[in-house]
């Protein structure tokens, strides 16, 4: 049976070695490693494995909308799911926001072990934030690595953000990934002093500090301009959909991407204005 597996869990100063580790034990259990289907594989599909975490006993799994092709397969696996690798399904996926929704399939009647998303999303400078990191490119004896960092800027709740809209049968979104960034950023003006005084950043003002010649993934560009940014520092193993945790083990944030040395994640805010038409314990959900 499938369990909520950070309820009565805090991570904090006080806690010794072993309970650190029953933490990040218990973390591993929800975050999924996810790649591109052995069968349908091919060279240009994106990295070799990318992050995600479930949010929902019926296996909804979130992470980043840049690493994941709306025509391409994808399985994952966790910890904590002994069925091996499993094909996923794509349920919503929004270029504006950065997120992407993955469920799945055949389940049957098993549940998934997963955590829920933090209540709050208000975070204090040096805060401590956890995740996951998952190896890539070298094979290592552990496959869950625990990291930890802190906030470098405060972060708040937004109430009203623009709508996600679900751009995954855009026929348009495909062809403005590949389109030249530098082209589309250089018209963009800013005032420095503003830029580094808001808190948190947006989507808007790394578009300026960004030097989109030399950035990957350039689809960053393509965010909504008001969708709010989480930045931590010394989260050392940040991976493209990783999930960030707080204290109390609940998801605030889902990682996008690594800026000199800087770790910036999709904040709660928006997170939850992409799932709000979802259904997280319903079976087949239905995406307007």
């Amino acid at each position: 049976m499938a369990k909520q597996v950070f309820e009565g869990v805090q991570m904090d100063a006080s806690l010794n070695a072993e309970q650190r580790h029953e933490f990040s034990k218990k973390l591993s259990t929800v975050v999924w490693k996810i790649k591109v289907d052995d069968s349908t594989a091919k060279k240009d599909d994106g990295p070799a494995h990318v992050a995600g975490v479930c949010i929902s006993p019926m296996g909804y799994i979130l992470t980043s909308s840049h690493v994941i092709k709306p025509i391409v397969k994808y399985s994952g696996s966790c910890s904590s799911w002994k069925a091996g690798w499993t094909s996923l399904k794509v349920v919503k996926r929004s270029l504006s926001c950065g997120l992407c929704l993955l469920k799945v399939e055949k389940t049957g009647s098993k549940k998934v072990d997963h955590t829920d998303l933090a209540e709050m999303g208000v975070l204090r400078v040096n805060q401590h934030l956890y995740g996951f990191g998952h190896p890539e490119f070298v094979e290592m004896s552990c496959p869950y690595t625990f990291a930890r960092g802190s906030l470098e800027f405060q972060c708040d709740d937004i109430m009203e953000l623009p709508p996600c809209v679900n751009d995954l049968d855009n026929p348009s979104a495909e062809l403005l990934e590949g389109q030249d960034m530098a082209v589309y950023a250089s018209e963009i003006k800013f005032d420095m002093k503003k830029v580094l005084a808001s808190s948190p950043r947006m989507v808007k003002h790394l578009k300026c500090i960004i030097d989109v010649k030399l950035f990957r993934p350039k689809t960053i560009l393509l965010m909504h301009q008001d969708i709010p940014l989480i930045q931590i520092k010394n989260f050392h193993l940040g991976y493209c959909g990783d999930p960030v945790f707080v204290s109390s083990g609940h998801v605030v944030g889902i990682i996008l991407f690594k800026f000199h040395d800087i770790n910036f994640a999709v904040h709660l805010s928006a997170i939850k204005e992409f799932l709000k038409d979802i259904d997280l314990a319903n079976v087949q959900p239905h995406v307007s």
